[in-house]
């Protein structure tokens, strides 16, 4: 199992950055996701990649404007994705933002690589909506 880590802060309200991260209808600042399909009330949901590859969440644990866990699975990996919000002022906020995934065989030697890429793109669009 590969396990990356990123963390980063943020100039803005924590309230923010969590409605950013846990909404499922606006997701237009990613730049790699065409479609987010919601199932069983939010609490499930698939992501559609631009590039036509499919990536099922549920969401395992909520504790708002603190911890946001989802269990993910897509044709390639099995995982967990963990987010820890944290701010002292309210003016920044912190991000800690950890996955642990399983790979499949093919792919084993290049699961923190295609991770550790996922979580940049990821913290970069991120940046760039809540600077709007």
């Amino acid at each position: 199992m590969a396990s990356v880590n990123i963390k980063a802060t943020f100039q803005c309200p924590i309230q923010k950055v969590w409605q950013t991260v846990v909404s499922l209808t606006n997701y237009s600042w990613r730049r790699d996701i065409a479609q987010v399909e919601i199932l069983k009330s939010g609490k499930k949901y698939v992501e559609h990649t631009k590039k036509g590859k499919d990536t099922t969440f549920r969401v395992t644990g909520r504790q708002t404007c603190s911890r946001y866990e989802l269990s993910m699975e897509n044709k390639q990996m099995k995982g967990q994705w963990i987010m820890v919000f944290s701010s002292e002022d309210n003016a920044a906020t912190s991000l800690d933002f950890t996955i642990s995934a399983s790979a499949k065989w093919y792919l084993k030697p290049f699961a923190g690589l295609l991770l550790r890429h996922q979580q940049k793109i990821y913290m970069e669009d991120l940046k760039k909506a809540l600077e709007k």
